[in-house]
């Protein structure tokens, strides 16, 4: 296939918000199943979501910084 420049740069531009969007349904998904443990306390709980709190932060953060850079490439 061949892609245009306009092409080229709608994917540079829709592709954090599908990274996000990704990570998004992860944590969502990940959060629902902290939540289903029968056998968790609410103390194990509250820890099981910061704990999934501080991944998803770095998660996005390293994939922002990345991002930023090949997205700062592909102009350049």
């Amino acid at each position: 296939m061949k892609f245009t420049a306009k092409t080229k740069i709608e994917v540079a531009l829709y592709m954090p918000m599908f990274v996000f969007v990704v990570v998004g349904v992860y944590a969502g998904i990940m959060m629902v199943q902290v939540n289903r443990q029968s056998d968790a306390t609410s103390v194990q709980r509250q820890s099981a979501q910061h704990q999934l709190r501080g991944k998803v932060t770095s998660v996005v953060t390293t994939i922002f910084t990345v991002g930023s850079i090949f997205f700062i490439k592909s102009f350049l």
